[in-house]
């Protein structure tokens, strides 16, 4: 038995695909942006990668933005079973927090871009 696919998954097992690239966690500075990465195994040319940013969807399964958050974020692809997301940066909302990809298998993965503040200081002695 298949703990995650129960009895079944002898039989469904040719039709899944899996994540073959997840996005890691980064550390960003005030005015970077963020370059997230996802990539997944499916042979079929169905890659269905959707990328959600604080838990709001801003993908189509087709590695489009959504037209509401197109000026805060792009993609970009290299081949047909990856789907990148760029955060760009924002000095009023920022682009830090939790990105996650997932696709048509439902499995999912997650990352967080910290962002730092980075102040010079002319210290008197």
């Amino acid at each position: 038995m298949n703990a995650r696919y129960g009895n079944n998954a002898c039989c469904i097992a040719g039709a899944l695909s899996a994540l073959t690239k997840t996005p890691r966690n980064v550390i960003i500075e005030k005015g970077d942006d963020v370059y997230m990465e996802c990539a997944t195994d499916a042979s079929d040319g169905s890659n269905s990668i959707i990328w959600r940013y604080d838990g709001a969807r801003v993908t189509r399964s087709t590695c489009e933005v959504i037209d509401r958050v197109a000026n805060h974020f792009n993609t970009s692809r290299s081949t047909t079973n990856d789907c990148n997301l760029i955060g760009h940066a924002n000095s009023i909302s920022g682009n830090q927090g939790p990105y996650l990809c997932s696709e048509g298998s439902e499995e999912e993965a997650e990352a967080i871009a910290v962002l730092i503040s980075m102040q010079l200081c002319r210290c008197h002695t």
